[in-house]
């Protein structure tokens, strides 16, 4: 059956297609801790992870046939079925390359240490010696079997094998002995079906294959990644990988300990992981401490303890699953497994508990008294997942329905007319449905899938092929099959268990699909959605007709996204609880053969095909993946997936869909926030620019922008959230995968399976709009003069990578690839920039400015971004790159002089002043801050752009100890009483150890951060120092939730400003969101970061400074948001007069604030970039 996603169930296929493991190397170590993950998901509770392995007796089988009725060699011994993968899923298959399992860190060791590939004239029968199995080895190059029977077959039991014999036919004429060697397999070649019956021994219906050395090669699998060869694979690979095989893969029990080996290497000590068998040592049904790890943090001493208890257990024994998720849940109630108490695994409130259980077959054994606890819904330990707009509960996501006490349970849980009592479904609910720790309050994290808050434990199961009775879970009235022991009904009740305890369940007869299962068991437990981007509106002056919210979200699990639009209430300023459109959900049902994706051959612009017209060969080349199968040449599949071709999508366990299964076209969209374009709506005076605005333009959809980490810049119809276009940048192209895969480009990455994705990011910055004159600028400027008015959006990429990209969407349609790559004006830097510029640009984290200057005319700023170090071979130092918006050609750059190439300054957001914004945007001067705590000023109003200068404003410091303060948030500006005046608060939020409290956590973490207003006496030497003195300070008094600011007065003749110091010296709050001015108000968000498990991100505030001080505004409290970080305030103004701030948090909400403002308060404002006009 297919999977489907809202039940969490999957069939896995029996033959798999599977890539050796690609471990990614850690990047080149840099100045500065950028993180490839959102830090707001980083800091959540541990997970429990407690794996319940199945070592009943038949683990030792050989053989996974799909019935445990035809499990066993001694059933049919001589039957050639056994020998072929097609029927005995474990058997040597020659599509699979068999990895060597790993030891205790997730690093291959050589094979003195039991690990590594199997030596072909020595392989162990056993590679995990300690489970009392037998620790001879096997020489499969030349140990033959000898018979006088026509060809046998040699049974790989650990009793069974043969010692003698030279592999020489004995040809006299009284008699002849048979050889058959080990390194052997059978290919059906019958009519009929491979299904156990009698024509499975009859040689005519098979061909035998035998690995010998005089037979120098072998047909090679398209899946198969261990052969050099395009087709075929040498004798040597060919008996290596039989080796492998035979030494970790030939039984159940050796398939299990490898594939979990492999498969829980990649967790850390993020995690809480433990381990626990159905049986213990003598065959009981219950846990004893030989067979017993308790959970911990999965570091490097857990790591080592459990895989020693994992490659230490000996099967034998009943399949009592019932009994043993029963101790599982009880382990999580009260920190007792039967038999052994350890400490309690539940160490928080919030803690979340998973079980993943396994099982080779049929549960038998006796039960224990569970109970029936899924006929009838109970009443809830608490309210279910609520709706994060509205409040109102939601549907269960299994269900689609919600659960309400006192009724039967809906489908799948419902079991029908008929209850049944103490089932594995019914154990897996109790401890589901049940608070299991009652007096502590519940603070378990709700996600999509599951809704519990209270302490309760999640299972998994997985089945090893055994099939059951059904082939989907059962709907509307139809119940489940009563589960009986020893029967196919069993599986049924394995797979009702998975669902009723709100997890997955996975089927599979094959050991590498099994360790993509495992992959995307432990990916689903990391699952956490989560916000971070700003919300965009429509207008900031709230009209009918005009009134629309765009936010968005990701999901950190599956790593997917979403824009969603929303009404804007224009009476109250509420989001409705209804999204207007969901491009996520749009762009699902879009064909990918219909969408319109351009990109950018380094030199022009370019369709994102591999066909006529599209990227170039050095480009397509970079795009193949990096292993064999699905690589070498596989770049043409690449750019379809890409461009959101799903059909080559799969698990791992078909050859011809050998990519990452997504759950949404739509990629992850962390910091990038929507961008809103309409008409033209700027009041220039410039020459032909009302012309331009009354022309064509004026009809054109609006549009929004939005970067997400699929790789593109996505062009959204406003009004239905359709998919207008797509743009990949070429940079991205040019990005590398890893620093040892600098052939492949990291948009590869995107394609790979769950066990070695691991997230980064693309087109991660917010771009920027605005309308310019392509005639007036240093490239062009034609006599007499002809306006050439268009509107340009130029992007950045955040941490997905280094430069920017510039495109014309003066006219937003396009319906073919060469439409969007005629849109395509330049990328910076590109082949032809000089690589001295080049290397000195770092992660382009700033987004960039477009402003009219006196001497070059319309240009694009833009900056050197963070790490542009050692890295990268930059200088390290802080530049202002002045690019032509026409061409992108750099006219200016523009040092600070400041940063090394060990310590880059960090120079990223900046911002201009203008005087007329709207109207004439010439700029007189660039702002910006860098994290060694510096505030420059780039004077570009000279009419010569030799005469263009930069000057330090200042470098700021704290009160306590007069440490740097660094500065990563683009400045505000502003004029008080004819003076400049710069706005911008301190403090970085760029990685982990910028997080208090986390390992290698910098000072400027918990430093005191703070908010300043600084003159600008527009002088030659315009640097305040000494800083402090010269400066007003204002005090927060925190009371409650509100806090209270002091309104100490500011005379801008005699002072330089003024500071705003927050009120813990410790905590780490920083502001690192840009502020907004408007009305008089200066807001801005403040962010403590926290490592607290049970507040993941951390917290926090929300100012209202009076701008001309700092201090308070009358009526107006700064007051805390929450428990959530925040993104910087959007100031709404509804037809009213009233305002109104819209935030977006963490947890995937938006808050709407009032605003009271004062009548008789103003502000000049001089940021164009924010400015929105009816």
């Amino acid at each position: 059956m297919q999977p489907t996603r809202r039940l969490r169930t999957r069939t896995l296929a029996a033959t798999v297609v599977a890539a050796q493991i690609l471990q990614p190397l850690a990047a080149l170590a840099a100045a500065t801790d950028l993180t490839d993950v959102p830090l707001a998901v980083q800091t959540g509770a541990k997970p429990n992870i407690l794996f319940m392995l199945d070592n009943s007796g038949s683990m030792e089988w050989e053989t996974i046939t799909g019935t445990d009725a035809t499990a066993e060699y001694n059933s049919g011994k001589s039957r050639r079925a056994f020998y072929s993968p097609t029927f005995n899923k474990l058997y040597y298959n020659p599509e699979i390359t068999y990895v060597p399992a790993v030891d205790y860190d997730g690093a291959s060791a050589s094979f003195t240490s039991s690990m590594g590939n199997s030596p072909t004239a020595s392989a162990r029968i056993d590679p995990y010696p300690t489970t009392g199995g037998t620790t001879g080895s096997v020489d499969l190059t030349k140990v033959c079997w000898e018979t006088t029977t026509p060809p046998s077959l040699p049974r790989y039991s650990s009793t069974s094998f043969a010692t003698n014999g030279n592999c020489v036919d004995n040809s006299t004429s009284t008699k002849k002995t048979r050889y058959a060697r080990y390194a052997f397999y059978y290919v059906w070649k019958g009519s009929g079906t491979e299904d156990g019956s009698s024509g499975q021994d009859s040689d005519s219906n098979y061909n035998r294959v035998e690995i010998l050395s005089t037979t120098p090669s072998y047909s090679k699998a398209a899946s198969r990644t261990d052969c050099a060869g395009s087709t075929t694979c040498t004798y040597n690979e060919e008996i290596q990988n039989f080796a492998n095989w035979f030494s970790y893969y030939r039984t159940r029990i050796q398939t299990a300990k490898t594939t979990l080996g492999l498969a829980f290497s990649v967790l850390t000590d993020k995690s809480r992981v433990g381990f626990a068998t159905i049986n213990d040592n003598n065959n009981n049904a219950n846990t004893s401490a030989a067979n017993f790890v308790p959970l911990s943090d999965f570091d490097k001493a857990q790591k080592k303890t459990w895989y020693a208890k994992l490659y230490a257990i000996s099967p034998g024994g009943g399949t009592p699953l019932v009994a043993a998720l029963d101790r599982a849940g009880k382990y999580y109630q009260n920190g007792k497994m039967e038999g052994v108490t350890k400490n309690d695994p539940v160490v928080l409130a919030c803690t979340p508990n998973y079980t993943i259980l396994s099982t080779d077959g049929y549960w038998n054994g006796t039960n224990p008294s569970a109970g029936n606890y899924d006929q009838k819904v109970p009443t809830l330990p608490a309210p279910v997942y609520t709706d994060p707009d509205s409040g109102g509960p939601v549907n269960d996501p299994y269900a689609g329905a919600p659960l309400v006490a006192g009724q039967l349970f809906p489908a799948p849980f419902y079991e029908g007319g008929t209850s049944f009592s103490n089932t594995l479904a019914d154990v897996a609910m109790k401890y589901w449905i049940t608070d299991l720790r009652p007096n502590s309050a519940g603070k378990v994290t709700a996600n999509r899938f599951d809704p519990a808050t209270w302490q309760h434990m999640t299972t998994y199961t997985i089945g090893l092929g055994a099939s059951g009775t059904l082939s989907s879970p059962p709907t509307g009235t139809t119940g489940w099959p009563k589960p009986v022991a020893d029967t196919a009904t069993a599986i049924d009740d394995l797979w009702h268990a998975a669902l009723n305890g709100h997890g997955q369940y996975f089927n599979t007869g094959d050991p590498l699909v099994l360790q993509n299962a495992l992959a995307a068991i432990l990916n689903d437990i990391l699952n956490r959605t989560a916000a971070a981007a700003a919300v965009a509106v429509s207008n900031p002056n709230v009209r009918s007709g005009d009134n629309t919210a765009f936010a968005s979200n990701y999901n950190s699990g599956a790593w997917y996204g979403d824009l969603e639009a929303f009404a804007i209430d224009v009476t109250t300023g509420q989001l409705g609880t209804t999204p207007l459109w969901s491009a996520q959900t749009l762009l699902d049902a879009k064909p990918f053969a219909q969408r319109a994706i351009g990109s950018f051959s380094g030199s022009s612009g370019v369709a994102f095909s591999a066909g006529a017209g599209g990227l170039s060969s050095a480009q397509l080349a970079r795009l193949n993946s990096p292993i064999t199968p699905p690589g070498p040449a596989d770049n043409a599949a690449v750019v379809d997936y890409l461009r959101g071709d799903r059909s080559k999508e799969g698990d791992g366990s078909d050859a011809t869909r050998p990519y990452r299964k997504r759950v949404h076209v739509l990629g992850d969209i962390v910091d990038a926030e929507a961008v809103y374009v309409t008409p033209p709506r700027g009041g220039y005076t410039d020459n032909g620019y009302a012309a331009f605005k009354a022309g064509a333009a004026a009809t054109r959809a609006k549009i929004v922008y939005q970067g997400a980490n699929d790789g593109m810049l996505h062009a959204f119809d406003a009004a239905t959230g359709g998919e207008l276009w797509g743009y990949v940048p070429g940079l991205l192209i040019d990005m590398n995968l890893s620093s040892t895969q600098t052939s492949t480009s990291a948009l590869v990455g995107l394609t790979q399976q769950p066990l070695y994705y691991q997230h980064r990011y693309y087109t991660n910055g917010t771009p920027i709009s605005g309308d310019v004159d392509l005639s007036n600028t240093s490239a062009y400027q034609p006599t007499p003069p002809a306006p050439d008015w268009a509107t340009v959006l130029v992007g950045s990429l955040g941490k997905g990578g280094r430069g920017f990209y510039a495109l014309n969407i003066t006219d937003p349609a396009a319906t073919s690839d060469a439409q969007v790559a005629g849109k395509v004006m330049w990328e910076f830097p590109n082949a032809a920039t000089p690589a001295a510029v080049r290397n000195n640009v770092g992660y382009s984290y700033g987004t960039p400015v477009l402003v009219k200057t006196r001497a070059a005319g319309w240009v694009a700023l833009v900056t050197s971004g963070y790490n542009n170090g050692a890295d990268t071979g930059g200088d390290g130092l802080g530049h202002l790159y002045v690019l032509d918006v026409r061409t992108g050609a750099l006219l200016k750059d523009l040092g600070t002089g400041q940063g090394s190439s060990t310590a880059p300054s960090g120079l990223a957001k900046i911002s201009a002043f203008v005087t007329r914004p709207g109207i004439d945007d010439t700029a007189e001067a660039v702002y910006g801050g860098d994290l060694l705590g510096n505030l420059w000023r780039f004077d570009l109003s000279d009419p010569s752009i030799a005469n263009w200068n930069v000057k330090l404003l200042a470098t700021l410091v704290d009160k306590d100890s007069g440490t740097a303060q660094p500065i990563t948030s683009a400045p505000d500006l502003g004029v008080v009483n004819g003076k400049r005046l710069v706005f911008v608060g301190t403090g970085q939020y760029l990685g982990t150890t910028d997080i208090p409290g986390s390992a290698g956590a910098k000072p400027s973490a918990t430093q005191r951060q703070s908010f300043y207003g600084l003159l600008d006496d527009l002088s030659a030497a315009p640097t305040i120092t000494p800083l402090r003195s010269q400066l007003v300070a204002q005090t927060p008094v925190v009371a409650g939730n509100n806090i209270n600011i002091t309104t100490n007065p500011v005379d801008l003749a005699v002072k330089k400003g003024w500071v705003l110091d927050f009120a813990s010296a410790t905590s780490g709050e920083r502001s690192y969101t840009n502020a907004v001015l408007s009305q008089g108000i200066l807001a801005f968000t403040s962010n403590t970061p926290s490592n607290d498990p049970c507040m993941p991100g951390g917290s926090s505030n929300l100012y209202f400074l009076n701008y001309a001080t700092g201090g308070a505004i009358p009526n107006l409290t700064s007051r805390y948001i929450g428990p959530v970080l925040s993104s910087r305030p959007q100031l709404i103004v509804l037809a009213s007069g009233v305002t109104k701030t819209i935030i977006r948090t963490s947890d995937n909400k938006t808050r709407v604030i009032d605003v009271s403002v004062p009548s008789a308060t103003t502000a000049t404002r001089i940021m164009w970039r924010e400015v929105v006009r009816d």
